[in-house]
């Protein structure tokens, strides 16, 4: 189970910090490899010998923070820097550069420590950030355990069959799938718990001891934080409590707004999400605030209130702009693109989709909310403008969204297009669009749309062989 990415909602810095990281770990693996003289020695050096530390002391501390720059081969540098990469971002955006840097170096130093704790007599150098990383992932269990990681799971079959397509067009992708964070940091604390019982029979290169000690001290760290100071105020697990009940009441009432919308109950929909935000108050959840702002504005526009919808929309903004959460300030001006087009101004409501689509082709970091930002684009240009160009940002949507490495979606968009077309009587571009979704779908083993576009481009088939022939006739 290799992890590959994760969520990355509402980040607000660029994680610096993580880039520099990862950057220095690879110079200085550059630089193991081109080391003048005995390439072990450089390892003994600047690795972590707990003997020497225990005889050296101070003069050997200096290894505790070295030790974790260095790599013995490329599969363990590669394999730590994927780590550090999809979840040392997060962590970071919650501590800022500094804090973060300083937690990192810290973390590892308590991995090296737990490390020479256990094998006090031993003259073999540690190395590697694994430590370190561990740290980062014992925080992010605190701080994101509902966080959907994206991981690729990697089975002797599976990889076999993956290989021996290696000269396909169309090669399959192995298989991906998403899990809460909180189950793949479980796993790794099982597995390295094993190996380190394992360790004690037989020696091992993988220093899980280190792995372990690295994981505990950044959890703990973050706990007793949170606990003792108040940081990082827990809007995921809390099941008790005041702030909790108001959160669950608040997603509850949304819910139920929405389903209320659907069967077209809007003064219904109105007073709970008046209510909700009123309830949202005491509550620190932002995202929420602003989604139930841009919900109350949908609902408000279509009782016909554009004022009142204008106000929500501009507050929902406003508290998502102060946040810096881009992908939200962009959905408000969706929305207000939505109340401006029913007060029939056309000219606003398009400059406000140009704005938010600005937003989204500009976002190089965060592509998944910049899809969805396109895709909400689309809903709107369909009411502003000729059908081909609501059909032009859905494929430009399904570019990202391949990108993104969310092929499923990219396949559900694809279905969409394909029934758009087919509606529309473009039974060629339909059959092309499902065709490319059927690709993909079969790539990604998304069982449900092969069974779904085979029997449409069957049926499509069906109906041209009952056509009849065309008259030739002069």
């Amino acid at each position: 189970m290799l992890p590959i990415g994760d969520e990355n909602l509402g980040r607000r810095r660029r994680p610096f910090v993580n880039y520099a990281l990862i950057g220095t770990c690879i110079a200085v693996f550059a630089l193991q490899g081109l080391a003048s003289g005995d390439s072990e020695a450089f390892v003994r050096t600047w690795g972590l010998v707990p003997a020497r530390l225990l005889d050296d002391g101070p003069f050997a501390a200096y290894t505790l923070i070295t030790h974790m720059f260095l790599h013995g081969n490329l599969l363990h540098i590669g394999g730590n820097m994927l780590f550090l990469w999809v979840f040392g971002d997060n962590i970071e955006d919650e501590f800022g550069h500094i804090p973060y840097l300083l937690f990192y170096l810290g973390t590892g130093v308590l991995a090296g420590l737990a490390s020479v704790a256990l094998r006090s007599t031993s003259d073999v150098p540690g190395i590697g950030a694994s430590g370190a990383i561990s740290g980062v992932l014992g925080a992010y269990l605190v701080l994101f355990p509902l966080n959907e990681i994206r991981v690729i799971i990697l089975h002797p079959f599976t990889v076999l069959l993956w290989l021996g397509s290696i000269f396909l067009q169309n090669r399959p992708e192995l298989p991906k799938i998403g899990i809460a964070a909180l189950y793949v940091l479980l796993f790794y604390v099982i597995y390295n718990f094993m190996g380190a019982l394992m360790g004690i029979i037989s020696p091992s290169r993988v220093d899980s001891v280190a792995h372990l000690g690295g994981f505990l001290g950044g959890y703990l760290i973050v706990l007793i934080l949170r606990r003792r100071f108040g940081l990082w105020p827990d809007t995921t697990m809390e099941t008790d409590g005041p702030t909790a009940s108001l959160r669950t009441g608040m997603t509850d009432r949304r819910a139920e707004a929405e389903r209320l919308q659907a069967v077209g109950n809007w003064a219904e929909a109105r007073e709970t999400l008046e209510a909700a935000l009123k309830q949202d108050e005491l509550s620190e959840d932002v995202r929420s605030s602003v989604s139930a702002h841009l919900q109350l504005a949908e609902v408000l526009a279509q009782q016909g209130e554009l004022e009142v919808a204008a106000e929500h929309v501009a507050a929902g903004r406003a508290l998502a702009q102060a946040h810096e959460y881009g992908d939200l300030v962009a959905h408000a001006d969706l929305a207000a693109g939505h109340v401006a087009r029913q007060a029939n101004d056309a000219a606003g409501a398009e400059r406000l989709l140009q704005q938010a689509l600005a937003w989204a082709r500009a976002e190089t970091i965060h592509v998944l909310p910049a899809a969805q930002i396109v895709l909400a684009a689309a809903e709107l240009a369909d009411r502003l403008r000729p059908a081909e160009q609501g059909l032009a940002l859905r494929r430009e949507a399904v570019q990202m969204l391949i990108q993104a490495r969310d092929r499923r979606s990219a396949v559900d968009v694809l279905i969409e297009i394909g029934a758009r077309l087919a509606a529309a009587g473009d039974t060629a571009g339909a059959y092309a669009a499902r065709r490319e979704g059927l690709r993909h779908a079969r790539a990604i083993y998304y069982l449900d749309a092969v069974e779904r576009l085979n029997a449409e481009l069957t049926a499509r088939q069906a109906s041209s062989n009952r056509e009849p022939p065309e008259d030739r006739r002069g």
